[in-house]
């Protein structure tokens, strides 16, 4: 009598099986932004996840991901809801790299003009006198906005350094509201890297100083003198 084998054995798909197939792809994928060579990394994810399907190969799991979507093993709002929690998850990790890098480029250049206050500026009041009636949506538009245009096209060396946050319901929605409503306005797929780099560095100064942070800019311009006029008429 032959006995079954882990490869002879039915395997069964579970909905967690493929909840998190579909959720590791578009963490891989970026929301399927960026598809190549994924197979390999999914795998080793998944596998690593859920030992029990460890002898299954890279291509099997591929078909899965294709049977889940094209039969809808994963209802339309759920898939929608995994999208919505991995745009976040990938907005807030792009965050933490950049104030990691920020971190680095500041300790490499400790006599340049990036640096972190704890005391009020004259940025700081200027933002606050202006927003302390607007809702905290508009808030965080009007201060990218701000951000965008003045550290666009700077040295990535000079800007200021942006401290770390602490994980908030408040800091939560300030990096929701950027990443679905903010930077799909600014950014496009032909950006090159250093476009891409100073959203991701804006969208970063703009949450901090949405969840209360004070940034301190040694280096004030005309240009962000200007924009701060513009609200002052």
């Amino acid at each position: 009598m032959q006995h079954p084998t882990n490869s002879s054995t039915r395997l069964k798909w579970t909905d967690d099986i493929n909840e998190a197939i579909i959720r590791e792809y578009f963490k891989i994928t970026h929301v399927e932004t960026n598809k190549t060579a994924y197979r390999k990394q999914l795998h080793t994810t998944i596998t690593q996840q859920f030992p029990i399907i460890a002898h299954v190969s890279e291509q099997r799991i591929a078909d899965q991901r294709r049977v889940i979507l094209n039969n809808r093993l994963v209802s339309d709002d759920r898939l929608e809801q995994i999208k919505r929690e991995v745009r976040d998850y990938l907005s807030t990790q792009s965050i933490q790299n950049t104030q990691r890098d920020t971190t680095i480029l500041n300790t490499s250049n400790p006599g340049g003009n990036a640096s972190m206050d704890t005391g009020t500026t004259s940025q700081d009041e200027t933002i606050n006198t202006i927003l302390v009636d607007e809702t905290l949506d508009t808030k965080i538009q009007k201060t990218f906005e701000e951000i965008y245009y003045k550290y666009l096209s700077t040295d990535p060396s000079n800007r200021p350094f942006i401290p770390k946050q602490k994980t908030s319901k408040r800091f939560a929605h300030i990096i929701s509201y950027l990443n679905n409503k903010i930077l799909p306005k600014y950014g496009t797929k032909d950006d090159d890297f250093l476009k891409t780099h100073a959203l991701v560095y804006c969208a970063a100064h703009t949450a901090a100083l949405c969840n209360g942070s004070k940034i301190k800019d040694h280096s004030q311009t005309p240009s962000s003198t200007q924009t701060y006029r513009r609200y002052e008429r």
